[in-house]
């Protein structure tokens, strides 16, 4: 971590130690360039990659933080002159501080949490927690904003963290092909269908279709977009002595920027799929039944397809 203060960012071993360790770590940061108030804990930096970096390893541990900036200037006779925004990660909420005790609990001003902790609570918290790293937010608004780049590639804005949902003409959503990516496109489905429903009314909603396999032979290659796919090209097209190679994209991270413009992103060359209403509101069901407060709809779900599966070519 060193360097200039505002281009810092966290070494990448970081994400890979064993969350003994990244709690150590944090709690090293909170003594150094952290603070304790009466009612929450406090990262700053004044660079915005490890502001990133914080957030990302926070969120790992199942951590809900919150951001702000500011620009901080200091007296001109001050020998010290700080030009650059400051940013301040902040954990509020009573569960989360309970949950990130090992952080905070050997800094000197750790009594005010203790006594904060102590009270009784005075308001709810502000999420709904669906699985280890899964919650829900309440939608709060929804307005448009000003495009970023002559192709929208993710759900984002410049410099922010907010779910932004479709630009222009067109919102397409890219998910991993294998299963993870299925469950993906279930829940942003489900979040379209119950909030942005005019965009799927219209046909603004389209799914991006990455491919799962590239088999080489030769100097030849071919994209595979289902196991079905792959084994008709294998049994159908090549020869049965034939020599070749298949590689199997386990995520869209694991393709090569080319690759993944060529399949899924060149508007000459992408296949896309344009969501009509009964996919969303199946999705939406879907959603339901299994991540539901009711127990009965998902064991009957469970019970009626799960004798189906052929364990054999389940995606692990």
């Amino acid at each position: 971590m060193n360097g200039w203060a505002h281009e810092k960012k966290l070494p990448d071993i970081v994400f890979s130690l064993p969350e003994s360790l990244q709690l150590t770590f944090l709690e090293g940061y909170l003594l150094g360039d952290g603070s304790v108030t009466q009612n929450n804990i406090v990262f700053g930096t004044v660079s915005a990659t490890l502001k990133d970096g914080l957030l990302y390893l926070l969120g790992q541990l199942g951590l809900i933080a919150g951001v702000h900036n500011s620009q901080h200037r200091n007296p001109p006779e001050s020998p010290v002159q700080t030009r650059h925004l400051a940013y301040f990660i902040r954990i509020y909420s009573k569960e989360q501080l309970e949950q990130c005790r090992l952080i905070w609990q050997r800094h000197h001003q750790a009594k005010r949490l203790e006594d904060y902790l102590a009270r009784p609570k005075s308001q709810p918290q502000q999420y709904l927690p669906i699985s280890d790293d899964l919650m829900g937010l309440k939608v709060v608004e929804n307005h448009e904003v000003e495009l970023v780049g002559d192709y929208v590639y993710d759900f984002s804005v410049e410099g922010d963290e907010n779910f932004i949902c479709g630009t222009g003409g067109l919102a397409a959503k890219n998910t991993d092909a294998d299963v993870d990516g299925a469950h993906i496109r279930t829940l942003l489905l489900t979040f379209f269908y119950r909030y942005q429903r005019a965009l799927v009314d219209q046909g603004y909603i389209h799914i991006a279709c990455p491919p799962l396999y590239k088999v080489e032979r030769g100097r030849n290659h071919y994209y595979c977009y289902s196991d079905r796919e792959l084994t008709n090209l294998v049994q159908n097209e090549f020869p049965a002595n034939a020599n070749y190679t298949i590689q199997r994209f386990k995520g869209l991270g694991e393709m090569m920027p080319v690759q993944l413009w060529d399949t899924t992103m060149n508007p000459e060359t992408r296949t896309m799929k344009r969501v009509e209403i009964e996919d969303a509101a199946e999705a939406d069901r879907i959603f339901t039944v299994l991540m539901g407060d009711r127990v009965a709809p998902r064991r009957e779900f469970i019970e009626t397809y799960g004798s189906r599966l052929d364990l054999t070519d389940l995606d692990i």
